[in-house]
């Protein structure tokens, strides 16, 4: 370490060292936001696909009357 240290030279490194860990945390966070905004879209695919699975099985319903399928269909319902 040098005898001679230049307090506004150190202070401005302290600031790059101070700004780079921020910024760092930064795009960590942002990074974990974009992951959970993808998870959450996921989720609406999901979800919308279900949607149609269901509709389907209503509309074709009475296709199955009488089958183990019915049956297991309402085991599931309930």
């Amino acid at each position: 370490m040098p005898v001679n240290i230049d307090p506004e030279q150190l202070n401005d490194e302290r600031e790059q060292v101070i700004a780079k860990w921020l910024f760092k945390d930064v795009d960590l966070i942002s990074q974990q936001i974009e992951l959970g905004e993808e998870n959450v879209k996921r989720f609406d695919e999901l979800l919308s696909i279900f949607d149609c699975c269901q509709s389907s099985w209503f509309a074709t319903e009475h296709l199955f009357d009488n089958t183990e399928l019915e049956k297991v269909w309402h085991e599931f319902e309930s």
